[in-house]
């Protein structure tokens, strides 16, 4: 019968001892990590150590102030009933100062648009940085545009900073560029920059007059041109004369679609023509058209009028292997195709005639 009270007393008992040994290791803890704290402020290298409420401070310090100062903050932290204070000073030592690290290089990352191009009537090289593949693509058909037979490489890559219009940037540099014997072409944030030989002036005056009409695309690049004629030409002076004349009149204008070469015309087309056989000279035809009509249709167009002119030629006396004619297109426009006097400029033929050089 007093089974059952013994066995009431010894549950609640043991709820008590339970209880008790949980709530002293509770308090310890939370004075150790008040007295940590503390110390961490003043004597980083100073541990401590809990029984119950009080507390051991022991470890190594800077200074007899710091040892006096960090045993107080210590007694003074709440729930600590009594503290030892079993700091030592550590014993000084000569240390030479470290000089400071030097600031780390800044890390240059130039993203800018770069992009540079060399020519030399066999070969188109292009490398550099553009900012998209619009851009990327435009140069990829470049082949697609200029006579077969030439040389490309093409080492572009895209991930520079946007350029406005940079497509139409680059396709105004590449047609300018391969207008001359031999060049070099940079297009970068600032600067559009050509320079190079041409076979004749003027050649350099319809590069400068493409150049003018490209204006609004270029900007706000700053356009510089460094082209000169070829100076190393046999030619006497007679000849010299005569094909400066030729050039005065060497472009041959057409009607909307129509690759017949009309009879103003064939006068300066005589004289040309004349002039080839009596110099022993090579020609060179281009033909270009307006933006009217689809582009496939426009590139037919400009290779019919090429070779209309070429046959003239050719009747003419001036040998068939002394004659290149091909057709541009779109590609080289001389004056807005915003306006029907810009478009009726750029319905054309140009003949070239190319100076023997050394």
């Amino acid at each position: 019968m007093h089974l059952l009270p013994i066995a009431v007393v010894s549950a609640l008992l043991a709820v008590v001892l339970w209880w008790g040994v949980n709530s002293t290791s509770d308090i310890e803890q939370d004075i150790a990590l008040r007295a940590n704290a503390v110390i961490e402020k003043v004597s980083p290298e100073a541990k401590v150590e809990v029984d119950g409420r009080d507390v051991r401070v022991f470890g190594e310090t800077e200074s007899d102030e710091l040892r006096d100062r960090t045993g107080d903050f210590v007694s003074d932290v709440q729930g600590v009933r009594a503290s030892r204070n079993e700091l030592r000073v550590a014993a000084l030592t000569e240390v030479e100062p470290t000089p400071p690290p030097p600031p780390p290089e800044p890390e240059v990352i130039d993203n800018g648009f770069n992009f540079n191009a060399t020519y030399d009537s066999e070969k188109l090289a292009m490398s550099g940085i553009v900012d998209t593949v619009a851009a990327a693509n435009m140069l990829k058909s470049m082949p697609e545009r200029l006579p077969p037979g030439l040389a490309f490489e093409n080492e572009v890559e895209t991930g520079s900073d946007v350029l406005i219009f940079s497509p139409e940037k680059l396709e105004t540099g590449i047609a300018t560029l391969t207008q001359l014997k031999r060049g070099d072409l940079k297009i970068d944030d600032e600067v559009f920059s050509l320079s190079g030989i041409a076979d004749n002036q003027t050649r350099i005056d319809q590069i400068r007059k493409q150049i003018a009409t490209s204006k609004s695309i270029l900007e706000p690049l700053e356009v510089v041109i460094n082209v000169e004629v070829d100076p190393n030409q046999r030619l006497s002076a007679e000849c010299k004369a005569q094909f400066g004349t030729a050039m005065e009149n060497n472009v041959v204008h057409y009607v909307t679609a129509q690759h017949r070469i009309r009879d103003q015309y064939l006068e300066n087309l005589n004289y040309i023509a004349n002039t080839a056989v009596k110099c022993d000279a090579h020609v060179l035809i281009e033909g270009h058209a307006d933006e009217v009509g689809k582009e496939n249709y426009n590139q037919g167009l400009s290779v019919r009028r090429a070779t209309t002119a070429r046959e003239f030629l050719i009747e003419k006396g001036v040998p068939e292997s002394r004659i290149e004619a091909f057709g541009y297109g779109e590609f080289r426009p001389v004056a807005s195709n915003e306006t029907p006097e810009g478009k009726a400029k750029n319905r054309r033929v140009e003949i070239h005639i190319q100076h023997i050089s050394e």
